[in-house]
């Protein structure tokens, strides 16, 4: 069944690390993430919402801070969806939904820098979580190109490869602009940042944000 091959499990892990991910961020940017609706197959559609609580007592924790994050899911079966199975295929759905979870690390990716301006993430998480989110979006960058139109010609009306997606009109625009101020107010914070601004700007140029 084409929900459960490694390949769909496997997309479907990524959404829902992407939703958990989205969930934890206090950033503002983040908070439409938190919830996906994706086509595992043909006449399978989950749903996912995920929230987080960030919770510190001093007598409890120190000054440690434990995050917890509760997912919550349903699988929806669609009659009128598997009858359309004929114009759709399992790997049209599984580019689909890396597309989509690549967008979404993206997002939060431009998340980390405007919670970094904002000071409410230290920079050495910020290095850590940005190295993290930008391995998994070249990974599912990698398996959209490789899976859609390379190999499906027939997809090209269908699937665009992620920096393709990523500049069509309103897909960018919010993630440039959060970048964008968040650039402005970490030229004033110190040279400590430049590294982090530099890569920023690069991002920009290559259509990246």
């Amino acid at each position: 069944m084409a929900s459960m091959s490694p390949e769909a499990i496997d997309a479907y892990t990524d959404v829902v690390n992407a939703v958990a991910e989205a969930a934890k961020s206090s950033s503002t940017a983040a908070a439409s993430l938190a919830f996906s609706m994706n086509r595992l197959a043909p006449g399978t559609i989950a749903f996912l919402f995920a929230s987080s609580i960030n919770i510190q007592d001093d007598e409890t924790f120190g000054k440690e801070a434990v995050t917890t994050t509760a997912i919550y899911y349903r699988l929806i079966q669609s009659v009128q969806d598997i009858e359309l199975e004929g114009a759709f295929n399992a790997t049209r759905i599984r580019v689909a939904a890396d597309l989509e979870t690549y967008r979404r690390f993206v997002a939060l990716q431009a998340g980390l820098v405007d919670l970094l301006s904002a000071g409410t993430l230290s920079f050495e998480t910020y290095l850590v979580k940005d190295d993290a989110y930008a391995k998994k979006a070249a990974e599912l960058q990698k398996r959209v190109k490789e899976g859609s139109i390379e190999r499906i010609p027939t997809l090209k009306s269908a699937v665009l490869i992620p920096h393709e997606a990523q500049k069509l009109p309103g897909l960018s625009k919010t993630n440039q602009v959060l970048v964008l101020t968040a650039i402005k107010k970490l030229s004033a914070m110190g040279n400590s940042y430049d590294a982090v601004i530099e890569r920023a700007h690069a991002r920009i140029a290559d259509g990246y944000f």
